[in-house]
């Protein structure tokens, strides 16, 4: 969309406007020589390093950016000042605070998504109005936090697929330490077995369509079994569960495998607390 309306390359864009602005000299879309000189190992589970992944396509502007910690500083910095940083103006105030205003949100109780921004471990937020984004490939594995009205935020990337869990355990900690908050009681709200049913099946997941989850009925509950194990959800309000975690998940509209056979319209459950978790 950019690229069509300013008439030439997505990445020569961001090059003239964020990037330069902001002194983020270690940036790119493309996988310059220079990236792949400073471009770290991935790692497996098993310690062993991964292959290169390969850079297809060439851009991608969805979440395809290579960069070090220290431009992505500056980067959060412009963000929590209004959309400066230094004498240098990205976004203006208005559209800055747009940005991180919620534009998506499957249940009231439960924000998803910012623009550019998202929404996730909200178990942890503790009152605080917190974007972030999460980045993910096999070996590499970042999260970065803001809270614009702390003005504080924080950055975590690793590059080995047995640390991918760092990034939600730092962010946990930090908000227990300095936003703390007491455990919220969480209110019964019963469902008859029957309306339960809607929600069993086998699903697939939208972000990585290898994998499977599958959700069963038990006593007045749900169990979500998937990659990350088995968990409990339980029914706390209009379309609202929790796991035994206080996890929060939000009944939406999804596609469900019934019998090998073709995909059917079924409710489905989106745990939205846990990134690449069970969340269809």
């Amino acid at each position: 969309m950019i690229q069509r309306m300013v008439g030439f390359p997505f990445e020569e864009y961001i090059q003239k406007n964020i990037f330069k602005p902001l002194n983020m000299k270690n940036s790119d879309f493309l996988m310059t020589e220079q990236v792949k000189k400073q471009l770290s190992t991935g790692y497996g589970t098993n310690g062993q390093p991964k292959e290169q992944y390969p850079n297809d396509p060439v851009i991608m502007p969805d979440g395809g950016m290579f960069g070090t910690s220290g431009d992505i500083a500056q980067f959060m910095l412009a963000h929590l000042n209004e959309g400066s940083y230094g004498t240098s103006q990205i976004l203006s105030k208005t559209a800055t605070e747009e940005m991180h205003r919620t534009q998506v949100q499957v249940q009231e109780q439960v924000p998803t998504m910012a623009l550019g921004f998202e929404k996730f471990y909200l178990h942890a937020y503790h009152g605080q109005m917190v974007i972030g984004k999460g980045g993910d490939l096999p070996g590499y594995h970042s999260w970065m936090w803001l809270i614009p009205d702390q003005r504080i935020g924080g950055f975590v990337i690793t590059n080995s697929d047995a640390s991918q869990d760092i990034g939600e355990e730092l962010f946990t900690a930090f908000m227990d330490h300095y936003y703390p908050q007491d455990k919220q009681k969480v209110k019964e709200w019963p469902l008859h077995s029957s309306e339960l049913d809607q929600f069993t099946g086998t699903y697939r997941y939208l972000r990585q369509p290898y994998l499977f989850f599958d959700i069963v009925k038990r006593k007045g509950e749900l169990s979500i079994s998937g990659p990350n194990g088995t968990h409990t959800l339980k029914p706390v309000g209009d379309q609202l569960f929790v796991d035994e975690e206080g996890n929060q998940a939000v009944t939406s509209i999804a596609y469900r495998m019934v019998q090998g056979m073709s995909d059917v319209r079924r409710k489905a459950l989106i745990c939205l607390d846990q990134r690449g978790r069970e969340r269809s």
